[in-house]
């Protein structure tokens, strides 16, 4: 039976076109670029800092990326209040420029040194420019208010850049090309084992010095950081990296339609988003702030929140426990802990969906108790997934990617429609609600995973293997990103990584010890997948289905904008 889109639900879909899209003036302006760019910058420097410097919150770490709602919280909140207000009057601008100045020039300047990568810094450089700019939209009778459109925008960049700037990326990228010859060792016999392995190509760093600077630091005023022995690594990486993340955008812009109006999926994880987005109108405070709700779901976490951090600066200050273990079945222990950020995405799923993820977690210890008692216990060891039991793991593995085959199965129409339009240019096939058009979404597609294969291949690893292990990745990927679409996730892993998959799927020996090694380096981008690109961009296409044609094609533009700064600031 062929499937259709009901009537009243295509015209629902057709007409729905609201005041972000409308006009031009309504639309995406460069104000959403000057704006999300600096944001953007500011993410992919502070997120890591606060990771390694601060040791404090993990702002982009997980699916519901609490740096990225952070920051957009304060742009509607703050900012663009401030803008807004700046725009009623010449006077008004001129003192809130001037104001932001003085407060730059009089807490900088007595400082005899400044660390130009401390966050702060930027962002208040950020506020100070962006103060003296409205100035001059004011005189000509602008703003640098941010619309709907814009603020949609910034979103979606600050969302990018939560998938690359900590964990997603640059905090597994760096560590591994320089761990190889920090951690060697006469003991462990790496150089001696694994130094043939290696590639022509320079894909790890070595520094001459054990790349010791990097884990240990430079002692100022004795040696430099050497960055010269980066260059190729981070040049070869850069390649995969790109053709990586076109892919990733190219499938979630052909699967939109399919999940998103064919299957209804609810993308929980957006709706903060939308209703930020949503509530900001013609006056002058967003309508989201004006929500009882609102503040009284912010004041709970809060509280508890605030007890958690002054007991570490005091440990006389009460702490409310919120975490417990509970025995089970057996040796299974269950862990309940009260997470305020789980309890609020999961009021935007299905009893059903809810239901079904704490039945199955239940099935699943009992089951590990049952493996445990019949003493059927692997061997095998695996550091992410279901690392405590390869039996789950692999079946976890294979029910997440016949997920997404029977998902492919399900939106064979869909898929058929779009090779169509991309090979052929059917006339009866509209992409015009895209962020890219369908032929450069396919051929970004089939390009990127051509040029991931070849540089595989190029690095040593067999053609069959490298074509099989980046199809593998991208299932997964997929499946991921239909989890965290559907039921709205907001930490959520892979049971079975690719690598492992491959290595101890088929063994070692058929995939060559070139190929062990060269899909040990995987790990940078396919291991702890906790937070990536594919997810977040598909549930960033949720917020633009009100746009115009020409402000979907923009954000494009945007993305690819934020994924360069969000790799080169972090």
């Amino acid at each position: 039976m062929l499937r259709v889109l009901p009537n009243a639900f295509a015209t629902h879909l057709d007409s729905r076109v609201q005041s972000m899209g409308l006009d031009g003036a309504a639309g995406i302006s460069w104000r959403g670029f000057w704006t999300g760019a600096f944001l953007s910058f500011f993410l992919a420097i502070g997120a890591p800092y606060a990771n390694t410097a601060m040791h404090s919150t993990f702002m982009a770490w997980d699916f519901n990326t609490p740096g990225a709602i952070f920051l957009f919280l304060v742009l509607i909140g703050l900012l663009n209040v401030l803008f807004k207000v700046a725009a009623r009057s010449r006077l008004l601008a001129l003192g809130l420029a001037a104001l932001a100045l003085a407060s730059y020039v009089s807490y900088y300047l007595p400082q005899s040194e400044i660390d130009l990568l401390k966050p702060g810094l930027w962002f208040a450089s950020f506020l100070v420019a962006s103060a003296v700019l409205n100035v001059g939209l004011v005189l000509r009778g602008g703003s640098l208010a941010l619309n709907r459109a814009d603020l949609v925008l910034v979103y979606i960049m600050l969302l990018m850049v939560s998938g690359l700037c900590s964990m997603g990326m640059s905090q597994q990228l760096l560590p591994i090309l320089a761990a190889f010859f920090y951690y060697a060792t006469p003991q462990n016999k790496w150089e001696e084992k694994l130094y043939a392995l290696f590639p022509e190509q320079k894909i790890v760093v070595d520094d001459g010095q054990d790349n010791s600077t990097f884990f240990e630091g430079v002692v100022p005023g004795v040696g430099d950081i050497p960055y010269g022995a980066w260059a190729e690594p981070l040049a070869w990486w850069g390649v995969f990296l790109i053709a990586l993340y076109v892919s990733m955008i190219s499938v979630a812009v052909i699967l939109r339609r399919q999940w998103m109006e064919r299957e209804r999926l609810a993308y929980p994880l957006t709706q903060v988003g939308l209703a930020m987005v949503q509530g900001e109108g013609e006056g002058l405070l967003n309508h989201f702030f004006k929500s009882r709700a609102m503040w009284y779901g912010c004041a709970i976490p809060m509280f508890f929140g605030s007890l958690h951090a002054l007991n570490a600066y005091d440990p006389a200050m009460p702490r409310i426990n919120l975490l417990w273990a509970l025995p089970f079945v057996g040796t299974q222990v269950l862990q309940l802990r009260v997470s305020f950020a789980m309890i609020g995405f999961s009021y935007l799923i299905s009893t059903n969906i809810s239901a079904g993820l704490w039945v199955f977690q239940l099935l699943a210890k009992a089951e590990s108790e049952a493996l445990v008692v019949m003493g059927m216990m692997s061997k095998q060891k695996f550091v992410y997934g279901i690392a405590g039991q390869p039996y789950l793991a692999y079946q976890g593995g294979g029910a997440l990617i016949a997920l997404v085959l029977a998902g492919l199965w399900m939106g064979r129409d869909h898929l058929r429609a779009v090779f169509r339009k991309a090979f052929f240019g059917a006339d009866d096939v509209n992409d015009d609600d895209e962020i890219a058009s369908y032929r450069a979404s396919v051929f970004g597609l089939l390009g990127s995973v051509a040029v991931m294969v070849g540089w595989l291949w190029i690095m040593g690893v067999k053609f069959w293997v490298a074509a099989m292990f980046i199809a593998l990745a991208l299932l997964i990927f997929i499946g991921i990103s239909r989890v965290v679409a559907e039921a709205g996730l907001a930490a959520v892993r892979s049971p079975m990584i690719a690598p492992d998959l491959m290595i101890h799927g088929l063994g070692s020996n058929l995939v060559g010890a070139s190929g062990v090694f060269n899909l040990s380096l995987s790990y940078i981008w396919c291991a702890d997948i906790r937070i990536f690109i594919m997810a977040l961009i598909a549930n960033g296409l949720k917020l633009v289905e009100d746009m115009d044609r020409r402000s979907r094609r923009m954000v494009l533009w945007g993305v690819y904008l934020s994924i360069f700064i969000g790799a080169v600031g972090s």
